[in-house]
């Protein structure tokens, strides 16, 4: 939860999204580019 917060403050002050942030855009579903898309999963062997 901590995250969320300081991700948030990073947009309110500078206008732009914090880089750790940019993968959970909505617009992820829209352009094809899914989170886990890097093997990063629950069990990354399986991608």
């Amino acid at each position: 939860m901590l995250f969320r917060s300081l991700a948030f403050a990073h947009l309110l002050a500078l206008d732009a999204p914090h880089e750790d942030a940019r993968a959970y855009r909505l617009d992820r579903f829209r352009t094809g580019h899914l989170i886990d898309e890097k093997g990063m999963g629950n069990q990354p062997n399986l991608h």
